[in-house]
């Protein structure tokens, strides 16, 4: 496999990310070159041809579960090939064995050893945010200057850490729920609504009828869906459906000024059953004016942090 990188986020992947997973993804990504038109660089990496996230992995797995900034740069970021993760796995073993004092000793050594003027050729090089990106995947967490196995983790903060007025409590504590019978099977997700199904719906039945249809519904502020226009005559349409049968319909606050501005010329459509093959569609013109729409207050509920941490302290 050969493909160009331009960044860290443009390592390339087998496999659509969307299908794989981002899992996936990150165990087969592979470092092969660099963007082959940025100084030759391609040239200087083409020794580079290893699963940068697997190998990593790898390297913390025999590795106590962790390792911190130096020894990515020392060793892991050198790895060229998955046959070198050994190599890598047994030199921070050793670079752990080393004094304070002996490791900061090393440093200025091995940057003199590396030829050219930058101090690192590695996968850093490549990508800056190298380290930080191994994080996104289910394995590994980044924890200040360490990037830790996630079973790692979770086990250090599940640890009783001693308080001077007592025993203490363990930050992280995993639940251990009573039995429940309906819950072993995942529930199954209700049909889902996100409106864009029903806009476009609303706009194809009126650009079968000659009007021009624009989409609004990712510009915040304008209080309606689409606007539309037929020869001198334009209007805006706000979308209220459901999979089913509507019920009450609720109009935020923008929605509801932009109706009492655009008055005649502002519709309200509603559609409903639109997870069925019979969805149906209503127009209700000037809905400020035509009907009565009851101001209400949301309610919400709040937890306050004070509340939340007495949980904790308890």
């Amino acid at each position: 496999m050969s493909m160009a990188l331009k960044a860290a986020s443009q390592l390339s992947v087998r496999g659509p990310l969307r299908r794989a997973g981002l899992w996936t993804t990150l165990r087969k990504t592979k470092m092969v070159e660099f963007y082959s038109g940025v100084d030759n660089r391609a040239n200087r990496y083409d020794e580079f041809d290893v699963r940068v996230y697997e190998a990593t992995r790898r390297v913390l797995t025999a590795c106590e579960g962790y390792i911190d900034r130096d020894e990515f740069d020392f060793f892991v970021s050198r790895i060229r090939s998955m046959g070198e993760v050994d190599w890598a796995v047994d030199a921070i073993m050793q670079y752990r064995a080393l004094s304070t004092v002996e490791q900061v000793a090393l440093r200025p050594e091995v940057k003199n050893r590396i030829p050219g003027e930058k101090a690192y050729a590695n996968w850093r090089d490549v990508g800056l945010h190298t380290f930080s990106l191994f994080s996104l995947g289910t394995s590994m967490v980044r924890d200040g200057i360490h990037l830790t196995l996630t079973k790692n983790w979770t086990e250090a903060h599940a640890e009783i850490e001693p308080e001077e007025d007592g025993p203490g409590r363990p930050q992280l504590k995993m639940p251990e729920p009573a039995d429940s019978d309906a819950l072993l099977i995942p529930p199954s997700a209700p049909a889902s609504n996100d409106g864009a199904d029903a806009e476009s719906f609303v706009a194809k039945v009126f650009r079968s009828q000659g009007w021009a249809v624009a989409f609004y519904t990712n510009r915040r502020g304008f209080g309606f869906d689409l606007w539309a226009r037929k020869e001198d005559a334009a209007i805006v349409i706000e979308v209220k459906s459901s999979v089913g049968q509507l019920g009450a319909i609720t109009l935020t606050e923008n929605e509801y000024l932009a109706a009492l501005e655009h008055r005649e010329n502002y519709v309200l459509a509603l559609v409903e059953n639109l997870d069925s093959d019979k969805p149906s569609l209503r127009l209700i013109e000037n809905p400020a004016e035509t009907l009565q729409i009851v101001e209400r207050s949301a309610t919400t509920f709040t937890i306050s942090r004070s509340e939340w941490v007495r949980v904790f302290a308890d």
